[in-house]
């Protein structure tokens, strides 16, 4: 009878523990994050390290929470939003194949919102029209419908594509 006695005052003395460390389930949750609302139709325009280019294509940004997507020609796009900026994971499309990471800048306004970003990753499959097997890196803007079209232009043979604005 003692042992039973000193068994259940274990398991309340256990219970009561657990309970204040916070594990059950009827403590406040945290609140949400707040993050930019990029969600919307947009134009992508965007060239790579292998010569891919493309303008005007247009894509719908989908978002959940802080979480955004996008499919451009060159791939899916997955962003993660933190303040003005995010950070970026990119699965090309078939037939290539590889991933790349990289970070975006988000330009929020009623009349001209824009992702704009860059990358860097390995293909790890190629076929037709793909990147050799190996590094590749790009850049991308996706632009409001009404804006301004942004374009890449090379300024050198040395220095990568920039961004280069045109009204249509």
């Amino acid at each position: 009878m003692p042992h039973a006695l000193g068994s259940r005052l274990l398991s309340l003395a256990l219970l009561a523990a657990l309970a204040g460390c916070g594990g059950g389930s009827s403590s406040p949750s945290e609140p949400a994050a707040s993050c930019t609302n990029v969600a919307g139709s947009y134009r992508a325009t965007g060239s790579n390290s292998c010569g891919l280019r493309y303008s005007g294509q247009p894509v719908t940004v989908a978002q959940s929470g802080c979480i955004f997507t996008a499919t451009t020609p060159n791939g899916t796009i997955t962003g993660t939003i933190s303040g003005s900026s995010a950070t970026l994971s990119l699965v090309f499309s078939p037939p290539c194949a590889g991933t790349a990471t990289g970070t975006a800048t988000l330009t929020i306004s009623a009349l001209n919102p824009a992702i704009i970003g860059t990358y860097s990753g390995t293909v790890t499959s190629a076929g037709a029209g793909c990147c050799p097997l190996g590094p590749v890196s790009g850049s991308f803007a996706l632009t409001s419908p009404g804006a301004p079209m942004v374009t890449r232009a090379p300024t050198s043979a040395t220095t990568p594509n920039v961004f280069r604005t045109m009204h249509p």
